[in-house]
Formats: C-alpha cells, structure tokens, sequence
C-alpha cells in the first residue's frame, strides 16, 4: 500500500451532500505531495464546479493540467457508463455494471504540458505525456461515443511510442477506431 501525505495553503469554498451535487471552489496553493519518499510540489491547482441551467461543468486547472467537463452527469457514476459503453465492445475485457446508471450526456477535455514529472505518483514505470491532449463525449441515451487524443510521446515499461494519435467513435453497435503512431 502506497503512503502519500499534503503538505499546502488549502482555501475552500463548496457546498453539497456529495460528489454529485457539490459546488464551488477550492484552490491548493504551495503543495508538496509526498508519495514514499519522493515528493513533488507544484505551486496551485484550482478545482471549480457549478451548474449552468440543467448542465454541470467542472474544472481542473494549474500550470500543467486543464481539464473540463461539461453536460449532464453524475460524475459517481461516470466511470461505470464507460465501462458498460466499453463491454458493448470488449466483453472480454470489461463487465458492464449491475447497478442501473442514469442516462449521461457529457463532453470532457484535458490538456496537458508539463505532466511527466507527476506520473510517477501513479505508476514509477509510466513517462512522458508532456503536451498531450484528450477530448471525449458520451451520450448514455444516442449511444453515442467520440474519443479524440494526441500524445507526443510516452512510455510505459518497456513499451514507449511518439506521436501517437487516436480517433475513435462509436454509435449503438458500431464503433470505429484509428490509432497511428511515428517512430
């Protein structure tokens, strides 16, 4: 089991009984993050959720990370929506959930610059990524699936790749995928 410890100036301002209905803002200012014994530190991170009309949008920002997602969506349930869009596909590799999941329209982006530095807070053998990017869109009730990324270069043990780009989409029971890579 991993040991990570927060050391920073934390100002935080939400409401809400749960992840799916929190709003606000918190910023982390002056942050080292200790995982083991190496620390990384970054000097802000921003996190900014609301609701604009039906749809919510939140936010994730610093120097190095800008991620948004928008729509409508319970963000507790979003990672089994893409597990059972995924199983459609991939049974062998994915179980769709037992639980029924509200129906999800929603659009995520995430750019990245200087990322490199934190991935070995995940995993020590993963690198790179430095100026990626990522767009994706799920709609639960079109069955309606899109996933854009661009990654310049990455490494992952002893499997490393450039210029990797990924063009995927899917609708009911069709999905379409074009991945290429450089040298």
């Amino acid at each position: 089991k991993d040991n990570y410890s927060v050391l920073g100036k934390f100002k935080v301002n939400f409401l809400g009984n749960n992840i799916d209905d929190f709003v606000g803002e918190a910023s982390l200012f002056d942050v080292a993050l200790t995982k083991d014994d190496q620390t990384f530190v970054f000097d802000t991170l921003h996190l900014n959720a609301m609701n604009i009309d039906d749809n919510r949008q939140i936010e994730v920002r610093n120097s190095d990370i800008s991620m948004t997602m928008n729509g409508r969506f319970k963000l507790s349930e979003v990672p089994a929506t893409i597990t059972n869009y995924l199983a459609n596909y991939y049974p062998a590799y994915f179980t769709k959930s037992t639980k029924t999941l509200a129906d999800q329209s929603f659009t995520f982006r995430a750019d990245l610059t200087n990322i490199d530095q934190y991935l070995q807070l995940f995993d020590k053998t993963l690198s790179g990524f430095d100026y990626s990017s990522v767009e994706a869109g799920v709609d639960t009730k079109l069955k309606r699936f899109n996933l854009k990324t661009n990654i310049p270069q990455a490494r992952y043990g002893k499997y490393s790749f450039e210029d990797f780009t990924l063009d995927g989409s899917g609708i009911n029971d069709s999905l379409k995928v074009n991945a290429k890579a450089g040298t």
